[in-house]
């Protein structure tokens, strides 16, 4: 295979992007909501849309489905208490109907800090993308305390991947970007909560692959990125591939009887991705460079 001509992705992108309003969800989202598309960046931010204008309809829905039912228990109890059969009827249906409602908008109440990191890289890396290829998103919004549980006694280990998107590039090569939310939680009994401490870690991989007959040079070195809020982990480069592993810091929340509470770190934004993917790019362009200015 020959090698790829590569070409670093403009830094300059980044100045399209705001800077993150928050450093992470305080409260765990109950949400289930996935979304699966490969199609044009276009087609991918129409379904990105309209999975948000289902949240926006869940979040304005939740409530008064909520007291919907709680005025529908009232009239079973108030059936119930003047032996009214048909009134205790129609109570415990609106009631099982309330609560079946309320069940399915939370579910689709899906976190808007992802929500918006996901809709952010697509359309900041669209005009850098190749015509004629998809878009490959994976997104799953369910929330890491949902994922399978690992762990003993009072110490709680989750790891959940929410992200995996595949961006076709337009020098040819491809950017694989997956992320993965760790969370370890720490509880213990209190006389009327429990007590919760969270620790959470962001991972992001990308993956880059090289233009189909083409190939890295096995002698490239890659200097390891550098993103502001992210530790590089490990970057290693083969023929085949190039993969960069980065990680946030740990961002601490505690739930006590005064409800959540932030207290350090921050998880990933859309402008880390979008950095360090940029970064990624560049560190493997100069290697490429390098190792054939060696050859």
């Amino acid at each position: 295979m020959n090698r790829v001509p590569h070409f670093p992705i403009d830094e300059a992108l980044l100045a399209r992007l705001p800077e993150p309003k928050s450093k992470g969800e305080l409260e765990p989202v109950p949400a289930r909501a996935k979304l699966a598309v490969t199609a044009s960046a276009p087609e991918v931010l129409a379904a990105c849309a309209s999975l948000s204008e289902w949240n926006r309809r869940a979040e304005q829905l939740r409530i008064p489905t909520a007291l919907v039912a709680l005025a529908f228990l009232g009239l079973a109890v108030f059936g119930l208490v003047e032996n009214r059969p048909p009134l205790l009827g129609v109570g415990l249906v609106g009631l099982a109907l309330g609560i079946v409602g309320y069940v399915w908008l939370v579910g689709h109440d899906v976190n808007d800090l992802q929500l918006g990191v996901v809709v952010a890289v697509i359309r900041t890396f669209a005009p850098e993308l190749q015509a004629g290829r998809p878009v490959v998103l994976t997104a799953d919004f369910t929330d890491v305390t949902r994922a399978p549980g690992q762990g003993s006694g009072s110490v709680d280990v989750r790891r959940h991947v929410w992200l995996d998107l595949t961006l076709p590039l337009a020098d040819g090569s491809s950017a694989e970007l997956t992320a993965e939310r760790r969370l370890k939680r720490k509880s213990r009994a209190k006389r009327k909560y429990t007590k919760l401490k969270d620790t959470l870690v962001d991972q992001l991989t990308i993956r880059l692959t090289p233009p189909k007959g083409k190939a890295f040079p096995e002698s490239a070195k890659l200097r390891r990125p550098r993103v502001g809020g992210l530790r590089v982990a490990r970057a290693t480069v083969t023929p085949r591939h190039a993969v960069f592993v980065l990680q946030t810091h740990p961002f601490g929340r505690l739930f006590n009887r005064l409800g959540w509470q932030g207290q350090r770190g921050q998880l990933l934004t859309e402008r880390q991705i979008i950095h360090a993917t940029i970064q990624s790019h560049r560190s493997l362009a100069e290697a490429v460079r390098g190792s054939s200015r060696k050859s």
